[in-house]
């Protein structure tokens, strides 16, 4: 199953989160994440088979996908986040602006939430896909040194 390590950006926090300004994506099969901003579009690419990766998408992605587009939470997902929690348990921050500089990919700063172009939304989020990309990379090699080739592909 293709392995899909995504991101979105949105308009605020859950409690008051009413739009997603993009997703975007990277797969085993590219080279550079692609956007994606029409919803219709976003909904289908969530009903696709794959294996869904991202960083605190458990706490925040899916919560707000399914608020503001009814997205429902695939079968197939890791989450980074906890996961780098238990298999990196010395770090002071999991943030992905932390792991971006660790793996050399800076992480944009955003101060407006509400007024960014679409073009400072899509880097932003296809910046931490590239980040997530490396620290999945990194995770993997790790889980595979605990349990062995089953789960490094």
């Amino acid at each position: 199953m293709l392995e899909t390590v995504f991101d979105i950006e949105t308009n605020g926090f859950l409690d008051v989160v009413d739009r997603v300004h993009v997703v975007s994506y990277k797969d085993e099969t590219m080279r550079e994440p692609e956007s994606i901003y029409d919803y219709e579009d976003i909904k289908e690419f969530f009903r696709q088979s794959r294996v869904f990766i991202g960083h605190h998408i458990i706490g925040y992605d899916f919560p707000a996908l399914a608020k503001v587009l009814q997205v429902e939470k695939p079968k197939r997902l890791v989450d980074t986040f906890p996961l780098a929690v238990t298999l990196k348990p010395d770090r002071k921050s999991y943030g992905l602006e932390g792991f971006g500089e660790d793996y050399g990919v800076p992480k944009p700063v955003v101060k407006d939430w509400e007024n960014q172009t679409r073009e400072d939304y899509t880097h932003r989020c296809e910046s931490d896909v590239k980040i997530n990309w490396h620290l999945w990379e990194d995770l993997r090699r790790k889980l595979g040194e605990l349990y062995g080739e089953a789960v490094t592909r």
